[in-house]
């Protein structure tokens, strides 16, 4: 494993100052893996060569990678390239131990509305707390909040960067437990490469990655088509003739250009569009997912003054459709429940950052950003006589505006103390439901929700200091704020006959996360840090239970026998307290280990409006998660790694009634370098095709995960 453990903060960009160095000792690389640094020249001492300033970014991407207080995990392009796991959100559950999807289930089959990201445990739900990016552009779906993994192939990045208990820093509303930031692959000179995969469960993968590069503009683009046939979710033993596997297709493509417009003036232009479609695992359900985003940055440095001004905007254009059924007990026969026909939602947004070096021992970094989201759900429900008989329709639209300002203090040798604050302006406005009947277009229901402004006023404080040569400590303390997603506020759904209802009076949700930690590396080869956290969530947005079948409800309509009904509400106060651990070690060239770890406590405090659940665990959220790695490379063309993962037990629901069991999986592979420019990779992922649960519902039914999967990659290079 080559993923990168550092502790730096969410912004304040990379800077260097001019600084001399002498030919005798070359200052290490700024970002070393296992601090593989080069050695001494072999001449006598060199006169001091002052290098050119290189001036700040403004890009709030992570910065000087070993003295910040703020934990960040680098994962960097090598595993990328040759981790056993085939999607991105696989490859970090296994670097990232408290990284999850909503379920345990991969993007492979997931839902999409399923896929938003927790770090750290902290509530897991649909939408996910966590802000994910590509290059400085939001990825989070403007109206679920979720993130379309698969969209996201590994071998078209550089690195990513993921933050955990950041708070909201300088991102605000999506980043109330971390972000994980994703940096485009940077392609040198003008080439051309494609991969071509396939593997077992009729999975097949084509991409294309090309580059051409000129004196002041330079372009590149990535297309890849991915299908699976899938596998059935449903355990073996519980399955009828009316299940099917779940399977998926996705086409991805994504252009850039550079203009070196001057000497210090750049702009990059960036698009995107794919188009994915889904079974869930029966012959009525399906979904399907359109999606276009377009970006520019315009980047213009100031050497004399050490600073530098970005600007950034964005687009992000959605389409979703998906139908639920219900199935009866013994699986023979399914009953359409719900046509959510079209989901449209766009979003647009942008930032404006500056930074700067103050004085001698400060830097600075200030800006705004905004965002505008609109969505709506429209639907058909109520399945009677063969034909649904009411059409829904709801949606609304929010808009955040924030302004930000952070201070990296030197404040003495190997001190560093970074502060910093935003303010957010919040409005949700024109929310509305409307309901009517399908044949006849009688209105039925025609409500609309009081437009809400709010303030929000965040920030961090953090502290580091270098103890000893090879000791590290560090403290620090944030604020952060979500507000429910439009998905959250407006749109009902149903996974059989389990019915989770909306809710349009959700209120905004705070985090106040504390954390501390040592970081110890006693020799070039090994390091080790551990860290403390505790969240206090306020207002933590649950699927909360409010009724069983059989019976009408209020929301929710009909819930048949077995089935239960839940809805969005707001949980008073959560508390997740835990320990990480990291290590890296690499006794020889050729051999490295890693091990990570996560335990964490998370429990309801107080819920004034459902006190029976108070002292339960959070659904979704195991309170321990392992991996570990080893990777073996005995000559430069050949590659070999082996890593595990163990999950322990979790909750399916809210009223902790739903266990599901703990689980251990291993993937293996192997890289061979045919020639420069041609290489194979085997991927075998669930090695011992262990079976594990990924799902449970009131009336026993098991969902699993993903059984063994072995795929071939050949790539070539031109």
């Amino acid at each position: 494993m080559t993923s990168q453990r550092f502790l730096v903060p969410l912004g304040c960009g990379f800077l260097c100052l001019p600084v001399s160095v002498s030919a005798a000792e070359p200052a290490p690389p700024a970002e070393t893996r296992f601090g593989n640094a080069s050695g001494a020249g072999t001449g006598g001492p060199a006169a001091p060569q002052t290098l050119e300033p290189v001036v700040v970014t403004a890009e709030r991407l992570p910065a000087e990678a070993s003295r910040n207080p703020f934990s960040v995990t680098v994962i960097e392009k090598e595993t990328l390239e040759h981790s056993p796991s085939a999607r991105l959100d696989d490859l970090l559950r296994m670097e990232i131990p408290g990284f999850s999807l909503f379920r345990r289930s991969s993007s492979r089959v997931a839902h999409p509305t399923a896929q938003g990201v927790s770090l750290r445990n902290l509530g897991p739900n649909g939408a996910g707390r966590t802000l994910v990016l590509l290059d400085g552009t939001p990825l989070n779906d403007p109206f679920f909040g979720s993130v379309p993994w698969q969209r996201l192939p590994a071998d078209s990045l550089e690195r990513v960067f993921v933050t955990r208990g950041g708070g909201a820093g300088l991102y605000g509303n999506a980043a109330l437990g971390g972000t994980i930031q994703m940096q485009t692959r940077e392609v040198s000179g003008t080439s051309l490469e494609t991969a071509l995969e396939a593997g077992s469960h009729g999975s097949f993968g084509q991409s294309l990655l090309g580059s051409l590069h000129g004196e002041t503009v330079s372009l590149s683009g990535f297309a890849q088509h991915l299908k699976t046939d899938g596998y059935h979710v449903i355990r073996a033993d519980q399955r009828g003739p009316v299940d099917r596997r779940a399977n998926s297709s996705m086409d991805l493509f994504q252009g850039r250009m550079t203009w070196q417009a001057a000497d210090r003036t750049r702009l990059e232009f960036s698009t995107s569009a794919f188009d994915e479609d889904r079974g869930n695992g029966t012959p009525w359900t399906r979904n399907s997912t359109r999606g276009q985003d377009v970006s520019a940055v315009l980047v213009q440095e100031f050497p004399q003054s050490q600073g530098e001004l970005r600007v950034q905007g964005f687009y992000q254009n959605r389409d979703f459709s998906s139908t639920f059924s219900s199935v009866n007990s013994g699986r023979t026969v399914e009953t359409p429940a719900l046509d959510q026909f079209s989901v449209p939602a766009s979003s647009v947004g942008g930032s404006l950052a500056w930074s700067q070096q103050w004085a001698e021992h400060h830097r600075l970094l200030a800006g705004m950003d905004f965002r505008w989201v609109e969505g709506e759900t429209n639907e058909r429900f109520r399945y009677v006589e063969n034909r649904f008989t009411r059409l829904r329709a709801a949606g609304g639209d929010q808009s955040f505006v924030g302004v930000f300002l952070e201070d990296t203090w030197e404040a003495a040798p190997g001190v560093q103390v970074v502060a910093g604050g935003r303010v957010d302006s919040i409005r949700r406005f024109d929310g509305f439901r409307r309901e009517n009947d399908a044949r006849t277009g009688m209105s039925l229901l025609d409500e609309r929700f009081a437009d809400q402004d709010d303030v929000e006023a965040n920030g961090r404080l953090g502290f580091i200091a270098q103890v000893t040569d090879t000791l590290k400590a560090r403290t620090s303390v944030a604020t952060a704020f979500r507000q429910p997603t439009l998905n959250e506020l407006y749109r009902p759904f149903r996974v059989g006959n389990e019915i989770t209802e909306a809710n349009a009076d959700l209120r905004t949700e705070h985090l106040t996360v504390f954390e501390a930690g040592l970081d110890w590396e006693p020799e070039e080869s090994f390091t080790f840090s551990l860290t403390g956290f505790a969240n206090r969530l306020k207002d933590a947005v649950g699927n909360v239970t409010v009724g069983e079948g059989p019976g009408t409800f209020t929301p929710g309509g009909f819930v048949p026998e077995g089935g239960v009904l839940r809805q969005r509400r707001n949980v008073d106060r959560v508390e997740v307290m835990g320990v990480e651990a990291s290590m890296r070690w690499q006794p020889l060239a050729e051999w490295r280990f890693g091990l990570d770890g996560i335990y964490s406590s998370t429990e309801i405090w107080r819920f004034r409006e459902e006190p029976e659940l108070v002292g339960k665990r959070l659904e979704q959220s195991p309170a321990v998660a392992v991996a570990a790695s080893v990777r073996w490379q005995p000559v430069d063309s050949w590659m070999f790694t082996v890593q595990g993962r163990f999950t322990g037990s979790q909750y399916e629901d809210d009223r902790n009634t739903l266990k599901l069991d703990s689980y251990f999986t291993i993937d293996a592979g192997i890289d061979y370098r045919i020639r420069e420019n041609l290489s194979l990779s085997l991927r075998v992922e669930n090695l011992f095709n262990s079976t594990w649960e990924t799902g449970r519902t009131e009336v026993g039914l098991v969902s699993t995960g993903m059984p063994r999967m072995v795929s071939l990659e050949a790539r070539c290079q031109f």
